[in-house]
């Protein structure tokens, strides 16, 4: 296939799946041996005091990208860990007819403290735009799929799959359930919270975005809102949740692409909920 013609849905669905051998190998043969075992000498901190990084992020995202640039060898591969070294490929992610972004433990900090919830979540990127993902849960050996134009599946560890469908809007916006990322949110909580906590039947904050994602793809949540918007977490997230019926935008909803200013990334299940959770969350005027 030339590097320059669009990917076929056909083709997303062939590498998307290809990705699950990947994500269960580097989980065997790494990420599970060194979960509950890691040494302090293992654990570094990059940007923040809560940011973690482990010799395990590192290594798994070796792994990955040496078995993708077997798989690809013409793409352009970008990992968090690589990024957080080099800010720069971030741009060229942006431009790139075909690229894959890796984040080989999101929930990283929940990885570190023993909590089960993290994942592997690898996205296929074209010219700004996610068209493919797989997100994949090394505790369970659950993964789930999605390809542009093919929908959204779900591979279990034995190799059944089931299409995955987005919660379908509520009765009322009272009974809206799901999370909101607390510590970023983009206004003043002294004036917000008491609305917004009585506003929603149910919010949480499992502080890991692949863990997150694959409840709302599977209909369990009906929002998800996310201040920081980085492509290694959001962009395998955003086909999946759109492909399975979500509606899915950043700050006054425009589509999520990847080199976009703006911040702010809030699914729900469809554009008159958004606007509705998007003005109540004073995101867009009223």
């Amino acid at each position: 296939m030339n590097e320059e013609t669009p990917l076929s849905s056909s083709h997303l669905k062939k590498l998307v799946t290809a990705c699950i051998g990947i994500a269960r190998d580097v989980s065997q043969n790494l990420i599970m041996p060194g979960f509950g075992r890691l040494r302090p000498e293992q654990i570094r901190v990059k940007s923040t005091p809560r940011d973690f990084v482990t010799e395990i992020d590192e290594q798994a995202e070796a792994f990955i990208e040496a078995r993708l640039r077997q798989l690809v060898p013409h793409a352009l591969i970008v990992g968090e860990e690589a990024a957080a070294k080099n800010p720069d490929l971030v741009n060229e992610l942006a431009h790139a007819s075909l690229a894959f972004t890796i984040d080989p433990i999101d929930g990283t900090v929940n990885y570190v403290e023993g909590v089960a919830a993290f994942g592997v979540m690898i996205a296929i990127i074209s010219h700004a735009a996610p068209v493919a993902s797989i997100i994949f849960n090394p505790v369970s050996g659950c993964a789930m799929l999605a390809a542009r134009g093919a929908g959204a599946w779900q591979v279990d560890a034995d190799g059944r799959e089931t299409p995955l469908h987005y919660a379908a809007p509520p009765h009322h916006a009272g009974s809206l359930r799901g999370k909101l990322s607390w510590s970023l949110y983009a206004v003043d909580l002294t004036e917000k919270a008491a609305y917004v906590a009585s506003a929603f039947e149910r919010l949480w904050d499992l502080r890991c975005a692949s863990v997150e994602y694959m409840m709302a793809a599977s209909g369990h949540a009906h929002i998800l809102y996310y201040r920081k918007v980085m492509p290694w977490d959001h962009c395998p997230g955003y086909v999946l949740l759109t492909e399975a019926g979500g509606f899915g935008a950043l700050h006054h909803g425009e589509p999520y692409r990847i080199g976009h200013k703006a911040s702010g990334l809030l699914y729900a299940p469809d554009q008159q909920v958004w606007q509705e959770v998007a003005s109540a969350l004073g995101l867009i005027e009223r």
